[in-house]
């Protein structure tokens, strides 16, 4: 996908493994952004599953976090874990509640 992308790989189109997100401040933006990535699939013979694909959303959930025009949060799923997760009972528990735990430190100011 870095090759596919080249330029635009980080500027207008962030990759990860098969996946691409296409970020824009307005519609018009989107639509030229959208047009640029699709026109380097084109050149590179690359297809596109249509209904694994969401365009022009104001919110998404990406690698565990949801990711809006406010910013990056946790992921629903995330927080549903660690706030249901039991007090840990042995040492394997307490490492697994700190690997957790941990996944929230970039999200606490301080």
């Amino acid at each position: 996908m870095n090759l596919v992308l080249g330029p635009l790989k980080n500027t207008i189109a962030y990759p990860y493994l098969d996946d691409v997100i296409i970020p824009s401040k307005t519609v018009e933006e989107g639509l030229r952004h959208l047009r640029c990535v699709l026109e380097r699939f084109r050149e590179y013979n690359l297809t596109l599953k249509i209904t694994k694909c969401s365009f022009f959303k104001t919110q998404i959930d990406y690698l565990g976090r949801e990711v809006s025009e406010e910013g990056v949060k946790p992921g629903e799923r995330k927080v549903r874990a660690l706030t249901q997760m039991s007090a840990p009972a042995n040492v394997k528990q307490v490492r697994q509640f700190l690997g957790l735990a941990s996944y929230f430190r970039k999200f606490i100011q301080g």
